[in-house]
């Protein structure tokens, strides 16, 4: 369906992806690759963070779009027990390279604990994702990210 879809021969999709894994691996991969290239695109020049943080918060409404769909690895990360392993284990790099990125933020903002922070607050925008694409509204996402924002500006206003 795929390769019709394309309009290219089964064959050479065959070719390229061998297996169905193959084909989901690869996906996560250029889904990662995309979303951290537009996210270092955006902060390159900064080490602020809560610009830093509201960029990555930006990311992942982006990715609810007009039609309040997820992201591709919350969706898969979801699905993991069914999936196949290396389909997994990609979803796992992205979702560690996110806690990476956030961890790395908090240290700068000398957060307590910017590795807990960094988990929790991926778990937090990931759920108010589910719940904004269920609701067909994304006021959960939006509460979720001003939460993470003010906290993050509080945790920094204290610390000067």
């Amino acid at each position: 369906d795929l390769a019709s879809e394309l309009g290219i021969k089964s064959a050479s999709l065959h070719y390229h992806f061998p297996k169905k894994a193959d084909l989901g691996e690869a996906m996560v991969q250029r889904y990662a690759d995309r979303f951290f290239d537009r996210l270092y695109g955006a902060t390159h020049q900064t080490s602020h963070p809560e610009t830093r943080l509201g960029a990555f918060l930006s990311e992942y409404r982006s990715a609810l779009g007009s039609d309040n769909r997820v992201c591709l690895c919350v969706m898969l990360g979801a699905e993991s027990p069914g999936l196949p392993k290396q389909v997994t284990h990609a979803v796992q790099d992205f979702l560690n390279r996110n806690i990476e990125w956030l961890e790395a933020v908090y240290a700068n903002a000398e957060t307590p604990q910017p590795s807990q922070k960094a988990q929790t607050t991926l778990a937090s925008i990931q759920g108010a994702m589910i719940l904004s694409s269920i609701s067909q509204n994304k006021e959960s996402f939006d509460s979720v990210s001003k939460a993470a924002l003010n906290g993050l500006s509080q945790h920094s206003e204290q610390a000067q």
